[in-house]
């Protein structure tokens, strides 16, 4: 009859109610255990960022050290190129120079021999 019918109903109601109630918790339940996750990762991911950002200020501050022992290096060597040129520009004017002293004794020698074979 329709009372039974109404009662039925109602019990359908109350434990579709009842089903809903507790799908809304799981549901909050696992929105919170997924908040957490996603905090947790959020900061695994600063973390993270962090760590890179500070290995990368390390990384350029050692280029930045290379680079400036590389330059001292590359003056110093240039210091002693130049050294080094100047000295043997140097030498070769020396060399130069006592060649012609050379060429000049042997000139004249050969006009102080000339000049005796002449006397002779």
């Amino acid at each position: 009859d329709a009372a039974d019918i109404v009662n039925e109903l109602e019990e359908q109601l109350s434990k579709s109610e009842s089903s809903t109630k507790a799908l809304q918790v799981q549901l909050s339940e696992s929105n919170e255990n997924y908040d957490r996750q996603l905090r947790g990762l959020e900061h695994e991911v600063t973390v993270a960022t962090a760590d890179k950002n500070k290995a990368e200020e390390t990384l350029k501050s050692q280029l930045n050290l290379l680079q400036k022992a590389k330059n001292s290096m590359e003056e110093g060597l240039e210091a002693r190129l130049q050294e080094r040129h100047n000295t043997i520009t140097t030498l070769m004017n020396k060399v130069n120079t006592q060649e012609l002293t050379n060429q000049s004794l042997r000139d004249q020698l050969d006009k102080a021999k000339n000049d005796r074979d002449d006397l002779i």
